[in-house]
């Protein structure tokens, strides 16, 4: 198996709120134009949201505008989904 490169960000569990923490921060600080994120749909809402405004930031400069609108709106599906969970209300957002 190749090695990783020092710097790759590679998240495939939430192991607790500090690692979860520590991957945003280590995302916003790699160098490297990319991350890898296994099994994102299976994360909280309100992780999903936030990995994929980090993300949509991170990379703005080399993502086309389309998938940047199309991360963002992943983002916002996942907030008004924990929004509505957090309220006890049932969300209309489709999952993509």
């Amino acid at each position: 198996m190749p090695a990783r490169a020092p710097d790759m960000v590679y998240l495939d569990a939430i192991k607790s709120p500090q690692h979860y923490i520590a991957i945003l921060a280590a995302i916003r600080r790699s160098v490297l134009p990319f991350a890898c994120i296994q099994d994102m749909g299976l994360y909280p809402p309100e992780a999903q949201a936030g990995l994929h405004n980090i993300l949509a930031a991170k990379f703005r400069s080399t993502l086309p505008k389309a998938v940047q609108s199309h991360v963002l709106s992943l983002a916002g599906r996942a907030a008004a989904e924990h929004n509505s969970r957090e309220s006890g209300t049932k969300s209309d957002s489709v999952s993509a």
